[in-house]
This record gives C-alpha cells, structure tokens and sequence, in this order.
C-alpha cells in the first residue's frame, strides 16, 4: 500500500476509542464494512507519540477520548508517552462528546480539555461487580466440582458462594485502591488540583455535566468540536481550520516506522490464556512459545529478549514448560520481563 507523508504542521490524531492490540495486526477483515483494517499494537502508538515528541512536522497531539478501549495498564503506559511529549513543549488538546472516566485516564494529561454542551462527563470512581450463580445451580440441582487452593484464590466463588467472601472483599479493595490512588494523584499532578477533594466529588456524585467538569478544574471549557479545531489551527499557525493537516496514528505509524538488519532486541508477545500444545491466535501454547523461545536463544543476532505478558494464566504445566524454556535463555542472553494489562497465576509464573 502507499505509504503516507507526514505534511508539515500536523497535528496527530490518537481516537482512544480505536482498537490497539498488544500485537497489533497487518489486516483484519471487518464484517460490516468488508474491508481490511490494520490494528495497531500498543507498542507502535508509544513510539509514534515520543517519535512525534522530535519530529518538526508534528505541532499537537489532537487526543479524541469519548472513550477507552485501552486496559488501565495500557492507558498508563500512554499516560507516560503523552507526558513526554508535553515535555517537549508542544501541546496536547483533548476533546469528545461524552468524556468517560476511563477516556479521562488518559486525557488528563493534555494540555487543554474539551467537552461539547450537550455531553456528559464522567465522574464516579472505581467499581466491581460480580454476578453469582450458585442459587440458580441449586435449582437446576446441578452440583459443580469445583478445586481451588486457599482462601484469595477466588475465580470458582460465583459458582459456590452467594455473595463475594471477606478475603475477596480484601483483595479486590486492595487492587481498586492502588488504582484509584494512583489515578488521582496523577490528575491532581497535571490539573493542579486537591486529591482529597477529587475523591469527595466522586463520592458525592457531584460532576456529570461539562459545566459541572469546568467548575472542578477538571476540563479547561465546554466546547463544541468545531472550536476545537480552530484552537488546533492556531496552534499550527493556519488561518482556516479546514486546511488544517489532521493525520492518524496509525498512518503516522506507517510513515515513520523504520527496519534494521543489524543486532536485535527480541520482544515475544505472551498474549492470551495459557494452554499445552501448540495453541492458537489469543492462546498462549507450551510448544509453540518452547520452540520460539529457542529459536530466539540460538539467533546469534539476537542480544536481548523482551518478554511481554498480558495473560490471566491457564494451565500450570503449560506455564511450567515455558518457565523452563526462559530459564534456559537467561542463563546465555538478557531477559527482561514487561507486564500489562494482566500478568496473573500463570502469566506471572512465566
């Protein structure tokens, strides 16, 4: 495909809504339009926002967050990419329609913050819920058999509880805690605002409209997006925002991605549950990683090794043979292990 060109005093467009996969993709045929997309890997958008950071053609970040398809670790990860940008000095400017607290995970950090009149904002907190099953099972007088081991270990409760145990109750308040207090602390960071406070309009269900969002301090005004595209045309120095040069991430991806022949950093992707055999796409499978983590421990041009996991885990034989198999590698070249979204039971014994 032809390969795009990065004009001079563009702005770059990241949709939040967009999907990003750990890997990305070259072409994924989609349904309802009978075309093939390419989807992005979370990877290649942090590197096109801090490559953007030193490219002289790029003069804002234009951030669309409706909403939010990235996990929370994801979103951290981009977090940290947009701040080295606004370190820069160029400026981010942030806009939707409705403003979702997981699209304002990430917005927070832009310079300037846009929500239509019309829209909504949310502010609420964290939250989880669970569905229980195990007076419906009575019922129907099936009986699962269920094996668990010790008293946190609480993916079989919906099936052999009525409501979530104390230690439960513990961890998942534990889990939520570090997030929420983290979330915080960062937009109080960047917005210059109270943490306490923060967390006291969340209790008190007190911002849900733009209006009510500006009078917090936590958007800089209600804007519609017409606006918003003049605020960016200023920026760029453009009279008219129709000639304003709005390009995707995912085409600037494309224009600025660069291959080498030389010595190599090896990132191999653990994506997906855990199982023996050979697996498939979205599957982790023993043989298949066993046999590609060798492959990568004999490749002379290979001097490192990334292990990047987003799995909840699955079989512990499966995670036991390809523990072994990284052991092996570490013993002859660096590894280095780096977790997202999940990381968990036999994602984290890998």
């Amino acid at each position: 495909s032809e390969v795009p060109v990065v004009k001079e005093q563009s702005v770059l467009l990241i949709d939040l809504s967009n999907e990003v996969t750990e890997r990305g993709s070259d072409e994924d045929f989609h349904p309802l339009t009978f075309s093939a997309e390419s989807v992005p890997s979370l990877r290649s958008i942090i590197g096109a926002v801090e490559n953007a950071a030193t490219d002289s053609s790029i003069k804002a970040i234009y951030l669309k967050a409706g909403y939010n398809s990235l996990g929370y670790a994801a979103s951290q990860e981009l977090r940290e990419a947009l701040l080295l940008f606004k370190k820069s000095g160029k400026k981010i400017i942030a806009n939707a329609d409705v403003m979702s607290l997981r699209a304002y995970e990430v917005a927070h950090m832009a310079n300037e913050i846009y929500v239509q009149p019309g829209g909504a904002f949310e502010w609420n907190g964290y939250f989880i819920e669970l569905m229980f099953f195990k007076n419906a099972l009575d019922r129907l007088e099936i009986k699962p058999e269920i094996f668990y081991a010790g008293q946190f270990k609480s993916a079989t409760e919906p099936f052999r509880l009525t409501k979530m145990s104390e230690a439960n109750k513990v961890q998942y308040r534990a889990f939520l805690d570090g997030m929420y207090n983290n979330l915080l602390f960062s937009i109080a960071g960047q917005r210059n605002l109270d943490s306490s406070k923060l967390r006291q309009l969340a209790n008190q269900l007190a911002v849900r409209t733009p209006e009510q969002a500006k009078a917090a301090g936590l958007i800089t005004d209600v804007w519609y997006e017409d606006q918003v595209r003049n605020r960016l045309a200023r920026l760029c120095g453009i009279s008219q925002a129709a000639d304003l040069n709005i390009m995707s991430v995912k085409d600037y991806i494309k224009a600025t991605e660069a291959t080498g022949a030389g010595d190599r950093i090896a990132v191999i992707y653990a994506d997906g549950d855990i199982v023996t055999g050979k697996g498939e796409d979205g599957l982790i499978g023993s043989d298949t990683y066993r046999s590609l983590i060798a492959k990568v421990r004999n490749d002379k041009k290979v001097k490192a090794v990334v292990l990047r996991v987003n799995s909840p885990g699955g079989s512990a034989i499966a995670s036991e043979l390809i523990w072994r198999e990284l052991t092996l590698l570490k013993k002859e070249k660096p590894l280095v292990v780096s977790m997202g979204d999940y990381a968990a039971s036999g994602g984290y014994y890998i």
